[in-house]
């Protein structure tokens, strides 16, 4: 799990999996309050009693703050993906999509007494874009190669109408 956090509600939930929630709607799933990922609170108390005794010091993951999309230019998600150190290219909805990944993670992991170093996180994410090119690769193949079928499948069905064509005007 990672960190224990409450919502002003006092609901606890786990950091990564309620950040993901109200990216998408902005409520407490339990009390339906309106909430906005700003107002989370690291509950250290929960953290403390979840997570094994605490190694060595203390390690801090700063936050990243939310952004608006839709006014950001495709520049400015390019350059930010690059300073994070993500290997990400693509269309600005896919740029976005690793974006907000990160953005997630991070600041998830910010909650939590025993973070997950950036740089895994940086990992996960990048084997996850390669895992994602390679698959649309794939599909792309497997496309290319029915594609190809078909052209074939037409062509013998095109011959045979035209031999049954022939056949019959010579019989008639």
């Amino acid at each position: 799990m990672h960190g224990a956090v409450d919502l002003p509600c006092h609901h606890t939930f786990c950091s990564e999996c309620i950040r993901r929630w109200l990216s998408v709607k902005e409520m407490c799933p339990i009390c339906k309050r309106r909430t906005k990922q700003q107002e989370i609170e690291a509950n250290i108390e929960i953290q403390e009693k979840i997570t094994k005794k605490r190694r060595g010091e203390e390690k801090k993951i700063e936050r990243i703050g939310s952004r608006q999309y839709n006014f950001m230019k495709e520049k400015k998600i390019r350059a930010e993906i690059k300073e994070f150190g993500l290997e990400v290219k693509g269309t600005k909805a896919e740029l976005i999509k690793y974006h907000k990944e990160y953005c997630l993670r991070v600041n998830s992991e910010s909650d939590a007494i025993d973070p997950i170093p950036i740089e895994q996180i940086r990992a996960e994410i990048n084997q996850s874009y390669q895992h994602t090119k390679e698959e649309k690769k794939k599909a792309k193949k497997r496309k290319q190669e029915n594609t190809e079928r078909d052209k074939t499948l037409i062509k013998w069905m095109i011959k045979d109408i035209l031999q049954r064509k022939k056949h019959s005007n010579l019989h008639t």
